[in-house]
């Protein structure tokens, strides 16, 4: 409480209050600095167990993040680990049809070699994700026609004939499109995959336009994904069958209660953002990535989003009843939190 308040007093905005500790006993707070995110998850992949064998009751462990991607990788983690966990109902990203596309291109990826029939189909359907919108149903029907007479017989035959389009202009620039392709093709991880696709394929980036019909779109979890898929290096079946799991254990996952008193479930393990951690209390609580950029984030440059951000911030450390673990990386810098909490 007392780290807490040294933090919120940076609040020019806020109204003085007096706060006291429902416990007298002294919190612990750690800050934890890992390498990568493997060691993250290893890491409270551990303290979880360590929970489990002793017994421990509900609800005492909590997970939060500033954003709703940094939390795809523990989900997938922890339903193939068969670690049970709750989580809020709208951090479910990947059961989104976004993700169902960018499976679907995984997919494709993985079927190259053995897909000469459907080569005209791939191309198209990847064609759909290059640009912001799918192609029109003039600009399709134009490069079906193109892809028809080339016949391509392999994925490398039918990027070439994109290449070559010469038929009527089209929005998409056939060129653009076949350098993408190949990237998407030639990359040879499925990490390097998804930094292909988060980078080249407009149709699957940020975009708050399309957010209110499909969450992946406010935060697009590339990067996170990226990360935590370099343990799976080409092998691409394994990767989309852990995210299948993790699917469905998402949608057989009662979410946390809304009240905030009591979790619904029996789960030992909670995952959430900050946002939605107000009102609920946890023995233990990791906050994810407690980095600058992050915490407070990137896109807060006014004084007055500035102080929103530590707000956020304070109410997901003020969860924890016993301890905090404030994780981040040690080839970023911390957040400048840590100093005002005094822990620098």
């Amino acid at each position: 409480v007392e780290r807490s308040q040294a933090l919120i007093s940076q609040n020019c905005r806020r109204v003085k209050k007096t706060v006291r500790a429902a416990s007298s006993k002294d919190a612990k707070i750690d800050v934890k600095g890992v390498d990568s995110i493997a060691e993250a998850l290893a890491f409270v992949s551990e303290l979880v167990k360590k929970a489990i064998s002793e017994d421990l009751s509900p609800s005492r462990i909590a997970l939060i993040s500033r954003k709703r991607a940094q939390l795809i990788p523990y989900q997938i983690h922890f339903a193939s680990n068969d670690i049970h966990f709750s989580a809020v109902e709208d951090l479910q990203v990947f059961l989104s049809s976004a993700f169902e596309r960018l499976l679907e291109l995984l997919q494709i990826k993985c079927n190259a070699p053995k897909q000469s029939s459907s080569v005209m189909t791939a191309i198209l359907r990847l064609c759909d994700l290059i640009k912001r919108y799918p192609l029109s149903k003039a600009d399709r029907e134009n490069l079906r026609k193109h892809l028809i007479r080339e016949r391509p017989r392999s994925m490398t035959n039918g990027i070439e004939a994109l290449s070559s389009y010469n038929g009527p202009p089209i929005k998409l620039t056939t060129e653009t499109a076949a350098m993408a392709l190949r990237a998407f093709f030639d990359a040879p991880s499925v990490s390097d995959t998804l930094d292909i696709l988060g980078d080249k394929f407009e149709g699957l980036q940020y975009d708050l336009g399309k957010s209110e019909d499909d969450i992946f779109f406010a935060d697009p979890p590339f990067i996170y994904l990226a990360q935590f898929a370099k343990q799976y290096g080409d092998d691409f079946d394994r990767f989309v069958e852990d995210i299948e799991i993790a699917k469905y254990t998402l949608a057989h996952t009662p979410p946390f209660d809304e009240e905030g008193s009591e979790p619904v479930s029996s789960h030992p393990l909670h995952l959430m953002t900050a946002l939605r951690s107000k009102g609920k209390e946890f023995d233990v609580v990791v906050m994810l990535d407690v980095v600058d950029g992050i915490w407070p984030h990137k896109n807060a440059e006014s004084e007055a989003q500035l102080e929103s951000e530590r707000r956020v911030f304070y109410v997901a450390f003020t969860r924890a009843r016993q301890r905090v673990v404030l994780l981040h990386d040690r080839r970023k810098n911390l957040s400048p939190y840590i100093r005002e909490l005094g822990l620098a």
